[in-house]
């Protein structure tokens, strides 16, 4: 995901905001939080789309792995993370695993 997310922002010139409570639950910790976004070897696809399409995917294709939303894009670029417990997103400082 912070590999991937960076990739995505630049190349449609737009702001990522990913939401941590979305991602894993709150009572994890910033080290498992930093797993989830980091670790390789998981096999799980990153997309945009509009409000009404997501809604759609939700209730049509009700997939055994599921999907889910871990954020919003916006105006701008680069990469936020919004953590639960502080006011505003914070630029991206992880980096997701790259193979060599």
């Amino acid at each position: 995901l912070a590999a991937d997310a960076p990739r995505l922002a630049a190349a449609s010139d737009r702001q990522i905001i990913l939401d941590a409570a979305k991602i894993i639950p709150a009572s994890f910790s910033e080290e498992q939080l930093t797993h989830a976004l980091c670790d390789g070897e998981d096999f799980e696809l990153l997309f945009t789309c509009d409000e009404a399409t997501a809604t759609r995917i939700e209730q049509d294709f009700p997939w055994p792995c599921g999907v889910r939303r871990v954020g919003t894009v916006t105006e701008g670029t680069g990469v936020l993370l919004r953590h639960p417990d502080r006011p505003t997103p914070e630029p991206l400082r992880v980096h997701g695993y790259e193979h060599r």
